[in-house]
């Protein structure tokens, strides 16, 4: 009977070793997730300022300001 209690302690920490290795890894792929749309975000923002600049370059060398 101890061997078989021994058997399922050792079954449940090996369940819940796996889980929190799952957890972590859920954890770990939302950052990077998080830090490439961050990245993409301020690249979308860069292009946007400078589409901006190059309209207002134009309308003023049209004379439209």
């Amino acid at each position: 009977m101890v061997e078989k209690d021994a058997e399922t302690e050792r079954k449940k920490a090996v369940i819940e070793a796996e889980k929190e290795a799952l957890v972590a890894k859920i954890q770990f792929d939302q950052k990077i997730m998080e830090k490439e749309s961050l990245q993409r975000m301020s690249q979308i923002e860069g292009k946007f300022i400078y589409y901006l600049v190059l309209v207002n370059n134009c309308k003023e060398e049209v004379g439209i300001v």
